[in-house]
């Protein structure tokens, strides 16, 4: 099965095509770029050039994988609209991918607690656990002291990725964990595509974004709100 997976969900833009069999990759491209312009100006043309190096046309992509949050409102948005209107030309199967799951995926040899962790502003992350590819908790919005707490409960070694690490590393007190390497510790579209290939497929139609959390706009408008009644 030839996947093409999209993850758009931070600073990171990440594209892979590649063939798994058996949830066994057997041949990849990946595109991945850090750089001031934002995803609306490079997604395209990295997909364009990962189906290139790949040597097929998107017409040969049996499933799209896309995460599809948590992260950026702006990104998340543009990663989903980008595969759905990738996929509806021929009704190509879908998979809708936790952010979180898929950064956790790329360290399943982990002999331990992988925790995701992705700074969601105003003293929160997005998180979620994983051990040996398996979940332990749901995709959640939490601060660091309450994430700190949930791993002192489970008193297992810990290993922390994503575009929080640092940050929540220079919160959490506990002693038995590490940062996973730079190399490794951020989105990445062939973990996206992995992930993909063993979950449930949906139609495009189905395939929507996964926030956690109300936009600024809405809090803010909100906040107005909440003050005129005051």
């Amino acid at each position: 099965m030839i996947i093409l997976g999209v993850d758009t969900t931070a600073v990171i833009g990440s594209v892979a095509v590649c063939e798994i069999e058996d949830n066994e990759l057997k041949s990849h491209v990946v595109f991945t770029v850090k750089n001031k312009l934002t995803h609306s100006e490079t997604l395209l043309p990295m997909i364009d050039g990962a189906l290139k190096a790949y040597g097929i046309g998107i017409d040969k992509v049996d499933k799209f994988a896309v995460s599809v949050g948590p992260g950026s409102f702006t990104g998340v948005r543009i990663g989903v609209s980008t595969v759905k209107g990738l996929a509806t030309k021929d009704d190509k199967p879908c998979a809708a991918v936790s952010t979180l799951e898929a950064l956790c995926n790329g360290h399943k040899d982990f002999d331990g607690v992988i925790c995701a962790v992705m700074d969601a502003r105003r003293g929160q992350f997005y998180t979620a656990l994983f051990k040996k590819g398996i979940r332990l908790t749901k995709d959640d919005l939490l601060p660091a002291g309450e994430i700190e707490r949930m791993l002192r409960e489970r008193g297992e070694k810990v290993i922390v990725c994503g575009d929080g690490a640092e940050l929540f590393a220079s919160l959490c007190g506990y002693e038995n964990m590490i940062l996973s390497p730079e190399e490794s510790r951020y989105q990445n579209a062939l973990s996206v595509a992995l992930v993909g290939a063993r979950i449930e497929e949906i139609k495009h139609t189905e395939l929507l974004p996964c926030y956690l959390r109300a936009s600024q706009a809405e809090r803010e408008r909100k906040e107005r709100e909440s003050e005129k009644k005051q």
